[in-house]
């Protein structure tokens, strides 16, 4: 998975390997990885507000990118 951050950075940030993917209520999600998701009970409830059911993806490998990756300027494309 490439994770591109539009603002501020305008790069790709996150490079990273999927494990599983899992997905269930959004309460048994919240149990089971609510203390490893580096997000608030809040922001999660209220992310998945008038939904049952959610997903979570397992980081099974972080791939940082050794250089920033900018879109060129037709968008076809990255550079360093």
């Amino acid at each position: 998975i490439v994770v591109y951050e539009s603002k501020p950075r305008g790069s790709i940030s996150l490079i990273f390997e999927i494990g599983k993917i899992y997905e269930d209520n959004i309460h048994t999600l919240w149990e089971k990885f609510g203390k490893l998701s580096g997000i608030t009970r809040e922001y999660f409830f209220d992310y998945y507000q008038k939904k049952k059911e959610g997903i979570a993806i397992e980081i099974k490998k972080f791939l940082a990118p050794k250089i920033a990756l900018t879109p060129t300027p037709s968008g076809m494309g990255y550079s360093a």
